[in-house]
């Protein structure tokens, strides 16, 4: 099995990524919730962590092979837990997936359906299904959710704005430019953050940090690149 693949990121389409390796260009599909961080990348290099899957009936003679790719192993064990699910082939997972891996990965082991419920074709009845036969699984990946973390204690706020507060497409691809450069999400999106708090800052129009879009209410148009720039000299000066 294919496990990873590196390239340079020649194209985006809906639903999937195209890889150039040397004279070969790989069509890898992809999660919506990775697109904007791969448009962000366009001739630029990445890696994906991946997973063969195939199109077709089991024992037909059309079989075609798909290759499916994600931006870190942990959300492509997710997708593959997904699709254990009856009623679940690849292709729904991949579309279910419109949220980060690991904020799915939380709500399957706090049995929190109404999340679920807000993924794409997953309804009621789905989404019980998928915590009966996946929230031991996720639980070993995310650890135990406490009652009250469940019903939406400081702490648990806490650690889910820690670890996923929301970006718009220019922040979230910044992000990933950061990510490719080797920092860590977390580290990824605290740097982004302050990089629109430190711009808003300077032209003197607030953008709107206190969720964590990168939509500035005034001055010049925001780039992933000028929140690269200005998350890169933050790490200097902290160094």
């Amino acid at each position: 099995m294919i496990s990873r693949i590196a390239g340079v990121v020649e194209a985006v389409d809906d639903d999937s990524v195209h890889l150039r390796i040397g004279p070969v260009c790989v069509r890898v599909l992809v999660p919506a919730c990775d697109r904007a961080r791969w448009m962000g990348l366009i001739e630029e290099p990445a890696v994906l962590h991946t997973w063969m899957t195939f199109d077709g009936q089991v024992g037909g003679a059309n079989l075609e092979p798909r290759l499916v790719g994600f931006a870190s192993p942990e959300d492509r064990d997710l997708f593959h837990a997904l699709t254990t699910v009856k009623g679940i082939g690849h292709r729904r997972a991949l579309r279910a997936m419109e949220l980060p891996g690991d904020q799915i990965a939380r709500a399957i082991a706090a049995a929190d359906t109404a999340t679920l419920r807000t993924l794409p074709e997953v309804g009621k009845k789905l989404a019980e299904t998928i915590v009966l036969e996946l929230r031991e699984k996720m639980e070993k990946l995310v650890g135990p959710q406490a009652p009250a973390a469940r019903a939406g204690s400081p702490s648990a706020k806490r650690r889910d704005a820690d670890s996923e507060p929301a970006l718009d497409d220019t922040a979230s691809a910044a992000v990933a430019v950061l990510m490719q450069m080797g920092e860590k999400r977390t580290v990824a999106v605290d740097l982004v953050l302050r990089a629109i708090e430190t711009d808003a800052a300077s032209v003197g129009a607030p953008g709107s940090t206190s969720s964590g879009c990168a939509t500035p209410s005034g001055g010049a148009t925001r780039t992933a690149d000028t929140l690269v720039t200005s998350a890169l000299r933050i790490r200097s000066s902290r160094t």
